[in-house]
């Protein structure tokens, strides 16, 4: 709750057969920071959903914190006694939930914000935590750090990292112009880490095509265009009415870089704060639509949200996976994705996992992970339809 208004208590709803009920008290969840961020996550693999938050946005002393999910109904702040004691000053507003490096439990990642750096905490089991930014090599010069996500954008098998920034308005508009070709990135330049697979990351921001700098406050990732690869949405605009930047799309060109292509879309709406994005597939074609939160901070700021209905799949093969739990992991030929129980800011996904698959239709070989280690493959599955994978006992 709150975030750019002063530290404020959370508010925690039980769904209760289609009604509401506030069990905020009770639950110990009321975390009274300056949030921004809330992640739902199962860090311990007990198939019950804790709670990550990001917190300091105003520099207020409150930090980013954890909570263990006691299986009762109640949660407790473990932050401390798991290994994570960040100073007062830092604060967050961005933090993203993977599983790095594909040891079978949640690790954390939190974009620094200002002059605090990145931070990636890597989960060593029972409820331990250990920060390797430096070791895994995601630092970057001090930066306004908004949204950030762990996400698999070359199809290796392996989370890649993701920052944004929401970058001063002089640095945008330099950024938009159609010759824009920096000699080195700007410190709010998005930043793309390509996970190595030895615990490391490689900076390829520049050679990905990421190198402009955007007024990031939202932002998602998805195949929109279902051809396999990852591609990213940027909401974009500072709160102030003045400025006037587009959002900003991104196609993954599947040869390890990004082509903004956002004057073919109707996404450049200056003046549209963008905020949350999701993707959901509403009419059930096959394809990701985008709801786009828009409009900014202040009252005098009357844009409308966007729903905005995908033309672009363009004949691509398609299938997604329903019923599977957070924390699940599925590979399907290479491309690898986690059940996320939320991500980015302001906007959730439903949790279907959605695989564009281009030409080919049908899977060779798709296989589901479930938290607790059990796993299942399934072989030459049809595209172009929803599907279930159980678990086996």
């Amino acid at each position: 709750m709150n975030g750019w208004n002063g530290p404020m208590p959370n508010r925690l709803y039980r769904n209760i057969g289609g009604k509401f009920e506030d069990v905020t008290a009770r639950s110990g969840a009321g975390d009274g920071g300056s949030g921004f961020v809330s992640l739902w996550g199962d860090l311990d693999n007990d198939g019950f959903l804790d709670l990550v938050i990001a917190n300091g946005v105003l520099r207020d002393g409150s930090t980013p914190r954890i909570y263990r999910n006691n299986r009762n109904g109640t949660f407790t702040d473990v932050t401390r006694a798991s290994g994570i004691a960040e100073p007062p000053e830092w604060g967050a507003i961005g933090i993203a939930l993977g599983d790095y490096d594909r040891d079978g439990d949640i690790d954390i990642l939190i974009n620094g914000l200002d002059r605090s750096p990145n931070r990636l905490y890597r989960n060593e089991g029972g409820w331990k935590f250990t920060e390797v930014a430096k070791a895994a090599g995601v630092v970057q010069p001090p930066h306004n750090g908004f949204v950030c996500f762990f996400f698999d954008y070359n199809n290796d098998g392996l989370p890649d990292i993701l920052t944004t920034s929401l970058a001063p308005w002089e640095a945008v508009v330099d950024g938009l112009r159609a010759d824009y070709r920096p000699a080195g990135l700007h410190p709010d330049s998005a930043r793309l880490f390509r996970n190595k697979g030895d615990g490391r990351f490689a900076d390829v921001t520049m050679e990905a095509g990421l190198f402009y700098p955007m007024g990031v406050m939202g932002a998602g990732v998805a195949d929109i265009n279902n051809d396999g690869h990852l591609d990213l949405y940027f909401g974009t605009g500072d709160p102030q009415l003045s400025r006037l930047e587009p959002n900003r799309v991104f196609l993954n060109t599947g040869k390890g870089g990004f082509e903004d292509v956002t004057r073919m879309t109707p996404f450049a709406r200056p003046g549209n704060k963008g905020h949350g994005v999701s993707f959901i597939d509403i009419d059930n074609d096959g394809d990701l639509d985008i709801y786009a939160q828009l409009g900014g901070h202040y009252q005098g700021d009357h844009a409308f949200n966007a729903f905005y209905e995908n033309l672009a799949a363009g004949g691509n093969h398609w299938i997604a996976i329903d019923g599977l739990p957070v924390g699940a992991q599925v590979t399907a030929d290479g491309q690898y994705r986690e059940v996320k129980g939320s991500e980015g800011f302001g906007a959730t996904n439903p949790m279907r996992v959605h695989f564009g698959l281009g030409s080919k239709a049908q899977i060779e070989e798709l296989k589901v992970r479930w938290p607790d280690g059990k796993t299942a493959t399934k072989r030459a599955v049809p595209a172009d339809h929803a599907i279930r994978v159980e678990r086996p006992n």
